[in-house]
């Protein structure tokens, strides 16, 4: 059987399903949407979904830009060009300018948050944006770039794509999760033909457009850009979506989710917990050994296992008492993956 619906990820469930079954399963189809839906933004701030030309914080090497033409083809088919090729002399001043903020910023995203987000933008999707003003500009295929300064004073850079080509995943998201069109990433990929010197991304171009027909007002237009873009929670909204049979397998999340039977079931596991206790689990010194503590503390650990096999630990007494406090709300930071 084949239960879930919608904007839900689909459950395949072998065999017969009881009552209370057919209503975890809801349950928790209820919960990864809501999680995910916080995850995730698909609002005008995403630069993977609504990108815009900033005044120093991007650069535009496509056609019509200022970048020369072959030097851009030969960046596209992998080999590393200086910024003054691509500019020339009279227009290097500036593009050094907005290379020197593109490279601090992805510098800052880095140290301070431990994240690649220089990537060059290939292909540029649009549509009607029927629940808001902002303007939708969504990449098409990224590839992690690289700049590094030559000298001192970051008045030249070399360019370089060190990375592989990928479709925009938050793309391919919002398709899935608005409009219900589904792409294979793999199969998409396949149609950008690298064997050529560029790459030609016509194909997949057509094809996107042609998928994305009844989307009103879809095109896709050829740009080529450099800049930050960042989805480090994508992966973690990917896993909660094709893992929605091994979440159903976790009392603990089925508890969080909502699942009475299996609130039951952790309250049993830790019967003398009151929902006014307070927890009290002393930090681990440096040797290892718990440190002493006012109140003895006898709490276990409540574990979930995520889906790439690892683990989630809720201490017992707080899972415990926000369920018989009935305040067992679907939350992300309840169940991370």
């Amino acid at each position: 059987m084949v239960y879930g619906g919608g904007k839900a990820p689909c459950i395949r469930v072998v065999g017969e399903v009881s009552e209370a079954g057919r209503e975890r399963l809801r349950l928790v189809e209820r919960a990864v949407r809501t999680w995910t839906g916080e995850l995730i933004d698909l609002g005008g701030r995403n630069t993977l979904l609504y990108y815009r030309d900033l005044k120093q914080g991007t650069l535009d090497i496509g056609p019509g830009s200022l970048a020369d033409g072959g030097v851009v083809d030969a960046l596209l088919s992998s080999r590393t060009v200086r910024l003054s090729m691509l500019f020339g002399q009279a227009s290097i001043a500036g593009a050094a300018r907005r290379a020197r903020a593109i490279k601090a910023k992805a510098a800052e995203n880095f140290e301070e948050r431990g994240l690649q987000t220089l990537f060059l933008a290939w292909g540029m999707a649009t549509w009607t944006n029927l629940k808001g003003t902002a303007i939708p500009a969504a990449p098409v295929l990224l590839r992690q770039a690289g700049l590094a300064a030559r000298g001192g004073t970051g008045e030249d850079f070399d360019v370089s794509l060190p990375g592989e080509w990928e479709v925009n995943p938050t793309l391919l998201h919002l398709l899935k999760t608005d409009f219900q069109i589904e792409f294979d990433r793999a199969a998409s990929l396949d149609l950008l033909d690298q064997d050529l010197d560029p790459p030609d991304p016509v194909r997949l171009f057509e094809q996107f457009t042609k998928t994305c027909s009844a989307v009103p007002g879809f095109s896709v237009s050829g740009r080529v850009v450099l800049g930050n873009f960042s989805y480090a929670k994508l992966p973690m909204v990917l896993d909660l979506e094709t893992s929605a049979d091994t979440l159903i397998g976790s009392e603990l999340v089925c508890a969080i989710a909502g699942d009475e039977q299996a609130r039951d079931a952790v309250r049993a596991r830790h019967p003398n917990v009151s929902p006014s206790q307070p927890d009290v689990v002393p930090p681990r010194t440096s040797k290892g050994s718990r440190a002493t503590s006012g109140t003895p503390s006898s709490s276990r650990s409540a574990m979930a296992r995520t889906p790439t096999g690892g683990c989630c630990t809720a201490s017992a007494p707080s899972t415990t008492k926000a369920a018989n406090a009935g305040s067992m709300s679907p939350s992300p930071a309840h169940a991370r993956t």
